[in-house]
């Protein structure tokens, strides 16, 4: 069933959806390398890119207002004007997507509807649950077990207090190996890690002085993963991250 909203607002009650076609996988580019005498081409990996949706819609007209009233109030709820990507919905789970209008059609005008299309593009081709979730983890140095729904890895957004004296923090994703590693003279405090935007702040301050270089973005997988916390110096008192799970 359609439910067609941008950017936290409903279509307006006018427009009636009649069709979506989008694409099922992101765009994919492949890369290929020739090789003189060489049997076939050697693989040189892909890249994912946007997923395109393409919204075939009807206007009911309401013989008050002209055919230019419609145009304006379909460029300002689309937000043509302002650009940037906004929360795409196009059912009633309310999961969305990060989107942008790409194209609008001719608009088939008639004495009772028109009718059209509206083209969005989500470079970013996830789809995201409509509800973030947290994760509290142990830090007395034993496990945190967090079972992962989604399909796309999602990006954990740390938050943790740090205690008078403690010089280091390691958070590890013991299923996949991957960690992150900040240290300091003095990691007292509220730290925050989000691991999306790549990027540390201790006390409200931007400290990417504590980042080890040895580190990873440690993401969460599908499935099950264990966070281990470990710490040089006096502890930390709290730790919790906040993740959406993504497709």
């Amino acid at each position: 069933m359609y439910r067609l909203k941008f950017a936290g607002v409903d279509a307006p009650s006018f427009l009636k959806v009649t069709g979506v076609n989008m694409s099922v996988t992101p765009k994919i580019t492949h890369y290929n390398q020739e090789l003189l005498g060489n049997y076939g081409n050697l693989d040189g990996g892909a890249d994912f890119g946007e997923k395109e949706f393409e919204v075939s819609y009807m206007i009911i007209y309401d013989n008050e207002h002209d055919t230019s009233y419609y145009i304006d109030e379909l460029t300002k709820w689309l937000k043509i004007i302002e650009g940037g990507t906004h929360p795409l919905v196009l059912d009633t789970t309310y999961e969305y997507y990060m989107a942008r209008v790409s194209d609008m059609s001719e608009l088939e005008d008639s004495i009772v509807y028109g009718s059209g299309t509206i083209t969005f593009i989500a470079c970013n081709p996830r789809r995201y649950s409509p509800k973030g979730s947290i994760a509290t983890l142990t830090v007395d140095g034993t496990t945190t077990t967090v079972e992962y729904t989604g399909i796309a890895p999602a990006f954990p957004y740390f938050t943790i207090v740090g205690g008078e004296g403690t010089t280091s923090i390691k958070i590890t994703n013991t299923a996949k190996g991957e960690y992150i590693l900040i240290q300091g003279d003095n990691l007292n405090g509220t730290i925050v890690i989000d691991t999306k935007n790549k990027w540390i702040k201790m006390g409200g301050k931007w400290r990417m002085d504590l980042l080890n270089i040895n580190s990873d973005w440690i993401k969460l997988y599908r499935g099950t993963n264990n966070f281990k916390i470990e710490v040089e110096g006096t502890a930390i008192t709290s730790a919790k991250f906040n993740y959406t799970v993504s497709y």
